[in-house]
C-alpha cells in the first residue's frame, strides 16, 4: 500500500530525492560552487548580524547602566580652583564631581587587626549622589571611616564595622573603623 500525499505517492517522493541526490553527486563541481557562492552570500550577513545583536549591543547596554564607562578622570597633575569644580557640577549633563588629590597621596597600606597587609592600596574620594556606590549605600559621614571594597575586605579578612589601620607614604598612621 502507497501513501498519497497530495496526488503524489510516496515512491514519486522518493525517486525525486534520489535523482536530486545523484544529480548532485554527478555534478560535483556545480554543486560545489552553489555551495560556496551560498555561503559567500551568507557568511557577511551572519558576521553583521553577529555584531549588531552581541558586540554593538552589549555595549551599548553598557553604556546606558554602567556609570563606569562614562567616568572622566583626568591624567596628570593640574590645579584646579574649587570655583572650577562647582562650574563643572553645575552643568545639566554632568552628574557627579568631585576632586581628587594626587595619585601619590592617594596610595597608602593597611594593616588588619588580624596582622593581614596590603601595600598599594588606592584611596578614591565619594560623595553623596556618587553612582559608582551600589544602590542604598552612603559614604561614611566621618573623617576615620572609611568604605573598602569587597575584595579587599575579603584580602584583609574584614567585617562590616571592623578597624583597619592604614599609613601613607609618609609613614603618618591613621586608624579606621
Amino acid at each position: 500500500m502507497v501513501a498519497d500525499l497530495g496526488g503524489v505517492p510516496w515512491n514519486g517522493w522518493r525517486q525525486t530525492w534520489t535523482l536530486a541526490w545523484r544529480d548532485a553527486i554527478h555534478e560535483w563541481p556545480v554543486s560545489l560552487c552553489l555551495v560556496l557562492a551560498l555561503a559567500a552570500v551568507l557568511a557577511p550577513l551572519l558576521v553583521l548580524f553577529g555584531l549588531k545583536s552581541g558586540i554593538v549591543t552589549t555595549m551599548r547596554e553598557r553604556l546606558k547602566t554602567d556609570p563606569r564607562t562614562v567616568e572622566i578622570t583626568l591624567r596628570g597633575h593640574y590645579r584646579l580652583e574649587p570655583g572650577w569644580i562647582e562650574a563643572l557640577r553645575a552643568r545639566p549633563e554632568v552628574g557627579f564631581v568631585i576632586p581628587r588629590t594626587r595619585s601619590l597621596s592617594a596610595t597608602m597600606s593597611l594593616e588588619s587587626p588580624a596582622g593581614r597587609r596590603l601595600l598599594d592600596v588606592d584611596m578614591i574620594p565619594t560623595a553623596q549622589g556618587d553612582p559608582l556606590l551600589p544602590a542604598g549605600m552612603a559614604p561614611p559621614g566621618s573623617l576615620d571611616a572609611v568604605l573598602v571594597t569587597e575584595t579587599l575586605a575579603g584580602k584583609l579578612g574584614l567585617g562590616a564595622g571592623d578597624s583597619v589601620t592604614g599609613s601613607t607614604i609618609g609613614r603618618t598612621s591613621f586608624a579606621f573603623h
